[in-house]
């Protein structure tokens, strides 16, 4: 596995025919919001979205050069994705709009996921009161389920 800068410049084909773009974590997705930005044509309208990990950190305790950058980076992104609500006040205290940022709870959903009653691939599944905000229907699909 390469530099995540070099892997989505390289994958930026892709995402020409992608609905969305989701970083699991922070530095995979700079690249994409750095793009955006810059208005590269096959960014232009594409949803962005973070699963984020250690930005909360840094905006609590990092020096103003780190913080900036997080905001710069993370700003004109669709979803913000926190591994903890207590984070929530951390980026919204950064200039975060509410409406970015979406907490997600750790567990099973076990009415969904329960042994000897195996998921198919073509399963699907609904975010409707699993994540907050969501309310997509059961038949969505992973693009539908993040709008």
């Amino acid at each position: 596995m390469g530099h995540p800068w070099v892997e989505s410049v390289l994958s930026s084909g892709k995402v020409a025919s992608a609905d969305a773009v989701i970083g699991v974590l922070e530095p995979h997705i700079f690249a994409a919001s750095a793009m955006k930005r810059a208005r590269v044509p096959m960014y232009r309208g594409k949803a962005l979205a973070a699963l984020t990990c250690w930005a909360g950190r840094t905006l609590r305790d990092g020096d103003s050069t780190e913080k900036q950058r997080i905001v710069r980076h993370m700003r004109s992104l669709d979803r913000i994705y926190l591994l903890s609500r207590n984070q929530v006040e951390i980026f919204m205290g950064s200039g975060f709009r509410e409406e970015q940022i979406r907490t997600v709870s750790y567990g099973v959903d076990v009415e969904f996921f329960t042994p000897g009653n195996p998921v198919s691939a073509t399963s699907t599944y609904s975010l409707s009161g699993k994540i907050p905000g969501a309310t997509t229907p059961r038949s969505s699909t992973p693009c539908e389920a993040f709008r």
